[in-house]
Formats: structure tokens, sequence, C-alpha cells
């Protein structure tokens, strides 16, 4: 089966993820898209100021530290399979795997990257963007991972807007 795996530009937690995808599937992942994190729904400064008001200046400069440490550390550091992973990017030339860099899913460069690939199945995981009707009508099955009971906790922060609002259990 060939699998594509669209995804966001994030260092922290996504890359051993993949990791452990590419060692279970090694020949089954033939591409990795990533678009840009908080791409959507006003776009990176209000995601960040988001951020900010969430968990205040002090919560979001250690977030910020903690992206920029592993970028940097993605700059300097060339791991092999075994890992440390600092980025996404790393993890898919452990494999060999095309990594791609999209802007958007439904601008001029996703569809001729599907037709270049052939991909049986679309795995989207932490994707900021909707997959529009022009992908999801191609040949192809494709399957949303998603933190969140969709499509109410959509957007940022799917897993802590779940949480924040569930209503208590009582025993």
């Amino acid at each position: 089966m060939r699998i594509i795996i669209v995804t966001q530009e994030e260092n922290l937690y996504l890359p051993g993820s993949f990791a452990r995808v590419c060692r279970a599937f090694p020949d089954s992942v033939v591409c990795i898209a990533a678009a840009p994190a908080m791409s959507t729904h006003g776009g990176p400064l209000r995601g960040l100021l988001r951020h900010v008001q969430l968990f205040g200046l002090r919560g979001s400069a250690t977030l910020g530290w903690r992206v920029m440490t592993a970028k940097v550390k993605a700059l300097v550091t060339s791991p092999g399979k075994a890992g440390p992973f600092h980025a996404i990017g790393q993890v898919a030339h452990a494999w060999d795997i095309p990594y791609h860099s999209v802007g958007s899913l439904k601008g001029p460069e996703f569809g001729p990257m599907l037709d270049r690939y052939r991909p049986d199945l679309l795995v989207s995981i932490r994707c900021p963007q909707i997959i529009g009707k022009s992908i999801r009508d191609r040949p192809m099955g494709s399957i949303n991972v998603h933190r969140g009971p969709l499509p109410r906790y959509r957007g940022l922060l799917p897993a802590f807007w779940a949480l924040r609002t569930a209503k208590p259990q009582r025993p």
C-alpha cells in the first residue's frame, strides 16, 4: 500500500511518532507533506496571540524556547534510524522518504504531488488544514487522525478544549 502523510511542521512531539510509523511501515510511506503550523483560523500571529492568552507569557515563552531549541538541534544533527529526531524532515531523511513543505493543500503544488506518488491512502495527522473536496474525490482512501471530536473541537488545541469543556462524571 502506498501512503502519503500530510501533517504540520511541528518539531516537539510528531517526529518521534512519525519514526514509529516509518519503522512499522518502512515500504509503505511514499511521501510526507507538511503544511505550516497554525496556518488556519487567522494565521501565525493570531495563533501566537491565542497561545499567549491561553498559557500566559511564561508558558508561551517556555514552549517557544523548546520549539527553537528543537529547530536548532534539527539543523545541527543528522540522526540515523535510531534517532533522536528533532524534525519530521529528519525522520523522512532517515528512511529515504520524500519530504515536502506545502503552503496549502488546496494550492497548485499538492495536486501534482498526489499525481506523482499515486497513493492508495492519504493520512492526515494533526494537519492544520481541511482536506478539500477536490482531494477527497480522488480515487484513494483518506483518514483524518484528529485529537478532538470533530467538528466541535477543530482548530487550535482540540484536545485542550475537549478536556476544558468536558462535564465531570460522577461515580
